[in-house]
This record gives structure tokens, sequence and C-alpha cells, in this order.
């Protein structure tokens, strides 16, 4: 048999107006999938209540718990934990190392051997005293917590004098460093905190004798800080190993040591992590996926389903003329189906446009092939008609007296093969195939 199918593109338009007109069983897909997402999150929302989990819990033997592996679990856990809060919460660690702004303010300081300590920790704890941490927050954008990290303030004795001489004299340097995101904020924090060095400079000055502080730097840079990378990079560092403990800690444990921990050691979070409450989740998930599963099935019926499903496919697959859209079922859509099938936009045609056709052919003896018994009462007298073509039947002896043959196919009933079968007959009797009329 010749091969009439053409290489027609997929008629996307058509694909989704076939997959649209499923949306009943589409729908009851999708309401199945809502059911069965429902009972598993009640299941699921029974079985991991407090009360089933505790059920669960004094069932098991003494022996199915090993108290160590789950205490160290928890140090883990609890120390990650509050790594994690400190990296998110930190001033300091959210600041880009590489591009950072920082205020540098040294001092040199000499003094007696047995004051320089004394001089070194009343001015590295300028911001304890007094409430000063306190007042410079209020004037600047930054939390007291926040400037406590931002700025660092150490002392180094910067001798090799004894600790315990008195009569040498000893050297060392304060330095303060602030940390910030833009110039002015930076500057103006050292600047604040130089008027804090020297208010406390003036309140011990004449505690000591002897004693000479003197300011050696006093600057704000834009760059790289080393030290801030080194102390960033060490964060993550420990961090990252405190993971690696939890994550062979956590491996160790069965799967009813975590539940066991779950329950005494963190049932606030272990019960919002096992949704002992009813989840909404399954629900939509299988909701969703019932009907994008009943869509593409409908799609891959649509791909080798063998009935016509437009006008359109007479032409593309078999070069048919069409002859005349006739409603013989006379359907009345409403609601969805009236809108989707508004989408078509099929024009029917009359049954005076019909009979205007048919003898349109004059003088031909022309024989109309349908078994379909409402045409055959419409059209009347107009045209003989006989029943579908085949290769043995009695319509062929009157194929053969013909001139033509006009064929007829429903759409969403009549299959491809029997349409290749008429043209076949016809065109092995040397007959000629006027054209279609199609059937909705």
């Amino acid at each position: 048999m010749e091969n009439y199918y053409s290489d027609e593109e997929l008629d996307l338009k058509l694909i989704l107006l076939y997959v649209l007109k499923k949306w009943k069983p589409i729908l009851l897909v999708s309401f199945v999938g809502l059911l069965l997402g429902s009972c598993l999150s009640l299941f699921r929302m029974q079985n991991n209540s407090p009360e089933s989990i505790l059920k669960r819990l004094n069932k098991l033997e003494e022996s199915d718990i090993n108290e160590y592996n789950i205490q160290l679990y928890s140090d883990y856990k609890k120390l990650y934990d509050a790594h994690v809060a400190y990296e998110n919460d930190s001033a300091l660690m959210k600041l880009d190392a590489n591009n950072v702004y920082t205020g540098n303010l040294v001092y040199s300081i000499s003094a007696e051997n047995k004051d320089i300590d004394s001089i070194g920790a009343s001015l590295s704890g300028v911001l304890e005293i007094n409430n000063n941490l306190e007042g410079l927050a209020e004037s600047t954008d930054y939390s007291a917590e926040e400037l406590r990290e931002l700025i660092d303030i150490k002392f180094s004795r910067s001798d090799k004098s004894s600790l315990i001489s008195t009569d040498n004299n000893a050297n060392g340097l304060l330095s303060i460093k602030v940390y910030g995101v833009d110039h002015d904020s930076v500057e103006d924090i050292v600047n604040k905190l130089e008027t804090l060095v020297n208010s406390t400079l003036k309140s011990i000055r004449g505690d000591y004798s002897g004693e000479s502080i003197i300011k050696v730097q006093d600057s704000v840079v834009f760059g790289t800080d080393l030290d801030l990378l080194g102390m960033q990079s060490e964060e993550t560092r420990v961090k990252q190993n405190i993971l690696t403990s939890l994550t062979n800690a956590e491996a160790k444990l069965s799967d009813d040591e975590k539940m066991y921990y779950g329950y005494y050691y963190n049932y606030d979070e272990y019960f919002a992590e096992t949704k002992s409450h009813f989840s909404k989740k399954w629900p939509v998930v299988l909701c969703v996926a019932g009907g994008v599963l009943a869509c593409a099935w409908y799609f891959f019926v649509f791909l080798f389903d063998g009935h016509f499903k437009s006008e359109d496919e007479y032409r593309d697959r078999y070069g048919l003329k069409l002859l005349s859209v006739i409603d013989l079922n006379k359907k009345e859509y409403k609601g969805i189906d009236k809108i989707i099938n508004g989408f078509e936009k099929v024009v029917f045609n009359d049954d005076e446009y019909l009979k205007s056709v048919l003898r349109s052919f004059g003088d031909k003896k022309v024989f109309l092939c349908t078994d379909n018994e409402k045409l055959k009462e419409k059209i009347g007298n107009e045209i003989r008609c006989f029943g579908t073509l085949d290769i043995d039947n009695k319509a062929v002896d009157e194929l053969r007296e013909s001139d033509g043959v006009i064929l007829s196919s429903e759409i969403g009933k009549t299959e491809y093969k029997l349409i290749e079968r008429q043209i076949e007959v016809a065109k092995r009797n040397d007959k000629e195939v006027f054209g279609i009329i199609s059937i909705r």
C-alpha cells in the first residue's frame, strides 16, 4: 500500500486542544492524587506524632541505644550550630577581607617596667570603662555588639626587660584597628577612639612616673586586611572540622538513636522537621503530579492515536479536498467544554450548501462512500450512496460504473487506515477521489 503519511510537523495547538478536551479525566486523576497525598500526610502526621514516637522508644531495649554516641553527636551539633549562628550574625564575618576599610591607630608607650603593663591594660580596656562602648554605639550606626567585633584593641610589650625589675624602662605598643565598609564611618570611629584614649590618658596621668605615650600611626586604608582574612579563614576551617566530626558522629547513629536524640535532646526542632502536623506538601505534589502524568498520557495517546482529530489532516495526510463540514450530532457544549471547543473555530455548512456541492458535479456519476445513516438521510436523492469501500465488497462493483467517489469521515471516530484503504481501492480501479465530507 502506498504510504500517505507526510512529513508534517506536530501541530501544538491541535495537541493542546486534544489534551484540554480531556480535562475531566485529568481533573479526576488530580483529585485522586490530592486524596492520596492527604492520606499520606495524615499517616505521616500520626506516625511522627510525639505519642507515636514515644511508644516506639519505649519498646526499644537498652542495648539498642548507645548513649555515648548520642551525647557525642549532641555536643558536636550544639557546637556547629553555635558557629553557624556566629557566622550568620557576626558583623566581622560579613565583611569582605579583600575589600575592607581598615582604620589604624597605634601608640608607642614607654614607662617604668613596673608600670608598663598597668598602663597598657588601662588603655586596651578603654571601651569597657564608663560605658564608653555604649556611648560610642549611640554616636554611630553600629550596635554595641557590632562595635565589639569591628574594633580590635591590643597591647603588647616590645622590649625584653625583666618583668620583676624596677630599675629599667619598658616599651610597648597599643594597636587599635577598626573595620568597616566605608571610609567616613571608619574614620569617624577612629577619631572617637582617639578622644577616648586621650581622655583615659588624662585620668591616669599622675598615677605613674616617667611614662611617655606617643601616637605613631593614624590612618584609614582600603584593600586586603591579612589579619581579618586570617581570622575569617580560621573560623571557616574550624567550622568545617566540626561539621566533619558532626557528620561522622551522625553516621554512627542508628535510626532508633536518631529518634531518641530528637525526642529527648532536641524535641522542638525534631518535631518541626518530622512534620508531626498535617503537611500540605504531599497533597499538592501528588495532585500536580497526577495532573501532569495524565496530560503526558494523553499527549502520547495523541501521538499514537489512529483517528482523525481535525479537518486539516485530510489535506496534510492525503491531499484530499474538503467539500463540506456538517454537524450531525448537534452537540451543545456548556461551561469549560464550550470554551475549549470555541478555540477550534470550526465553520459548519448548512444542508443547502452540502446539496449545492453535490449538484456541482453535474452529470458525472459520483458515489458517496459512507455508512452514516444520518448523512444518507440529509443527502436524500442528491447523490447515490454506498457503504465503505473494501477490496471484496459489493461497493466495488458499483464503483467501477462511476466516474469517482466522495469519501466521508467523522472526527474522532474514523481511523486513518479506513480512509487509506478506500483511497487505495479507488486508485486500483482508476477512479478519482473528488474530496471528503467531514462529520462532527
